[in-house]
């Protein structure tokens, strides 16, 4: 059995509390790729497949003749999603630009 002296104890609490308001920052940093996708737009891009990453080579939303970018292509408008997208997703829906 762990003996913990208090000492332990308080160390340890500390070093949770200070962690606390990083998590967050964390949770952003794992939802960075989400960003420009729309939550209430779950159902359609179920319908349509939608990935991210793209699992098809030179087909993702950047190179797709629906997507519009914004600033560096990383995050753009779709007009088949109605809303933000991932430059780096792909949909059944894909298109050669006109």
């Amino acid at each position: 059995m762990d003996k913990s002296t208090r000492r332990d104890v308080i160390l340890r609490g500390i070093k949770f509390v200070s962690a606390v308001p990083l998590l967050p920052l964390v949770a952003r940093g794992q939802n960075a790729g989400l960003a420009c996708v729309r939550i209430d737009s779950e159902p359609l891009r179920e319908s349509l497949n939608y990935a991210d990453p793209s699992p098809h080579p030179g087909m993702s939303c950047s190179g797709c003749g629906f997507f519009q970018p914004h600033g560096d292509a990383s995050c753009g408008n779709c007009m088949i999603m109605t809303g933000p997208t991932n430059g780096t997703a792909y949909c059944e829906s894909w298109s050669e630009p006109g």
